[in-house]
């Protein structure tokens, strides 16, 4: 599934913007076994295709560790070794990510965090990770909602009246990013061009 993304350079600033009204955007979210990922590994992962902020289509799975989930991890996000052990592992799902991404842009919430996981099981698969436009919905919304107690995702849902079934789940939290995203684009860029410096992670 592939779409082109608007994504220009204004020469006269030297600076890239992104126009969201007519590109999609992939929000997405990992869970894992730890905090770090050069030792620790994605558990699950979920991607929610946007377009105008409405959800149409999505992508999650389970994924195998290949090493054993701390139990107070798994009193986290409620991922145990057992419900991951028959699950494909990371390097069996590249080829289902990178079909469902496409080019389009990708936003996560503190994507720093998500995006080190998967350029590192990348690296481990011998791979490169794909080269594409990543916002972050963490700078975003700190930019948008200026003043607020909390910017984690689940303060921010609370915040912005959006509902949260099963937070510190991937397919869950990819959905709430989403949704925050076009809360946050719609008052940094109502005119739907989005100067991205400060937004986006490499």
């Amino acid at each position: 599934m592939w779409f082109y993304v608007n994504i220009v350079i204004k020469t006269e600033r030297k600076e890239m913007q992104f126009n969201w009204l007519e590109s999609p955007v992939i929000a997405f979210d990992v869970e894992t076994t730890g905090l770090y990922a050069d030792k620790d590994r994605v558990v699950e992962i979920a991607c929610v295709m946007f377009e105008d902020g409405r959800e149409v289509d999505s992508l999650s799975s389970l994924i195998n560790p290949g090493i054993p989930i701390p139990e107070v991890v798994s009193n986290i996000h409620g991922i145990y070794d057992d419900d991951v052990m028959d699950a494909p592992t990371m390097a069996d799902f590249f080829d289902y990510f990178e079909d469902f991404v496409g080019n389009n842009v990708l936003v996560a919430h503190n994507a720093k965090f998500d995006l080190s996981f998967l350029r590192k099981e990348y690296a481990r698969a011998g791979r490169d990770f794909p080269s594409l436009l990543i916002l972050d919905t963490l700078s975003m919304s700190r930019k948008a909602f200026p003043g607020l107690p909390k910017y984690n995702l689940k303060a921010l849902a609370y915040s912005c009246g959006i509902e949260q079934k099963y937070h510190h789940r991937a397919l869950d939290d990819a959905r709430t990013c989403g949704e925050l995203f076009y809360k946050c684009i719609r008052q940094l860029a109502p005119s739907g061009e989005l100067a991205i410096r400060g937004f986006s992670v490499g």
